[in-house]
């Protein structure tokens, strides 16, 4: 491993796990598709956190990150027009 100019290897290994871990979690998130009308007539019919469970770890992740888009949305005084992404959404599942 080459040694940066701060000169420390325990350095180098940290932005090296940072970097791999990133780009391990981009992969990860192009291959899952969150805008879905599946997903997002799921997290509508049932928003509760606590009935996450019951679910499918595919579509709990789903409902976890959706929630979160909706929290964000509500945070900034707005709200996520599901009805608009439910029309205008090509891929059913």
């Amino acid at each position: 491993m080459a040694s940066s100019s701060n000169g420390s290897w325990e350095t180098d290994l940290r932005d090296s796990v940072r970097t791999n871990f990133g780009q391990g979690w981009l992969e990860m998130e192009k291959e899952f598709d969150l805008w879905t009308k599946k997903n997002i007539m799921n997290y509508t019919s049932d928003p509760d956190e606590k009935n996450d469970k019951r679910y499918p770890p595919s579509l709990q992740k789903a409902r976890k990150l959706l929630r979160v888009e909706d929290k964000k949305a509500k945070a900034d005084g707005g709200v996520v027009d599901w009805g608009y992404l439910l029309t205008h959404i090509d891929s059913e599942f």
